[in-house]
């Protein structure tokens, strides 16, 4: 890669988590279940057999944040019983896995778990997020999921630098702190749709530049200018147009040096490997390691 930013890093640096720290996308062992058939399981347990109709509707959960996944499967189940049924089954989910599912999120943190009738999407949402980490959190180890080459190291790079870092994803607080701790790390601040889903800001969803906004101003980055601080991330449009929008600096990690479905454009640039990175930035050389 040729030098970026004239020698002059930014001062905040800004990740996506999946696939962009960890490559959770990747497919676990077989005694094992990934993000997608996590999802899928999840909505069959939750909503039962007219979710998981809806969800074959919609083609899986894809990159689709968690309250957009559950938005989208109930306008998939167009009809009003199939709606019903989908949320009295929502229901019958909580009163019977209610104890297990308040250990998933950080207390204060998602929506209230409230036994009410109808269910409102925001419960439907926030059962469906916990009833998901009920299958994940146990299987984050030191073989899934597997981290980026290299990702952990540039982060640390950065900071000896004195740059700030964090963490802005649609995943899950817990879920994102075991992987850090379990590979003996120090986890980074991260705003989280944890963070997302109990607040004034529930409706908003990447590539929505608000959401960039938000989580540098929970890092203390309130007179950082924007074009000082890159986001880096694996989605050219969730997260390359939610940067642009807010006019940060976009690097777009493609490993397997995809075409682009969108153009790049000023501000922006791809990547392949994190030493190369951090040889553009800050003109260091070292092999790529985990």
């Amino acid at each position: 890669m040729k030098r970026l930013f004239e020698g002059n890093a930014p001062r905040v640096f800004v990740f996506d988590f999946d696939n962009t720290i960890a490559n959770t996308a990747a497919s676990p062992d077989s005694a094992m279940k990934g993000v997608e058939e996590a999802s899928r399981e999840a909505i069959g347990a939750v909503f039962g057999a007219y979710g998981t109709e809806a969800l074959l509707k919609i083609g899986g959960a894809g990159n689709r944040s968690p309250r957009e996944l559950i938005e989208e499967l109930l306008q998939a189940g167009a009809a009003e019983d199939a709606r019903s049924l989908m949320c009295g089954s929502a229901l019958g989910y909580l009163g019977k896995h209610r104890s297990a599912l308040m250990q998933c999120v950080p207390e204060g943190k998602g929506q209230s778990l409230a036994l009410t009738v109808p269910a409102t999407l925001d419960t439907m949402t926030e059962i469906f997020v916990r009833a998901k980490l009920l299958i994940l959190l146990p299987q984050v180890g030191e073989s899934w999921p597997r981290r980026i080459p290299g990702a952990a190291f540039f982060q640390e790079e950065a900071g000896w630098r004195g740059r700030t870092c964090g963490i802005l994803s649609a995943g899950h607080e817990r879920f994102i702190t075991r992987f850090y701790e379990t590979h003996h790390r120090k986890p980074l601040p991260m705003v989280t749709d944890d963070d997302i889903r109990g607040s004034l800001c529930k409706d908003w969803m990447k590539p929505d530049e608000r959401l960039l906004r938000y989580a540098l101003r929970k890092f203390g980055c309130f007179c950082v200018p924007m074009d000082d601080v890159l986001y880096l991330g694996d989605d050219l449009v969730r997260d390359g147009l939610m940067a642009k929008a807010a006019g940060t600096r976009f690097g777009w990690y493609n490993p397997a040096g995809r075409a682009p479905a969108t153009p790049l454009w000023d501000g922006a640039f791809e990547f392949r490997r994190y030493d190369e990175l951090s040889g553009a930035i800050f003109g260091t050389a070292w092999a790529v390691r985990v």
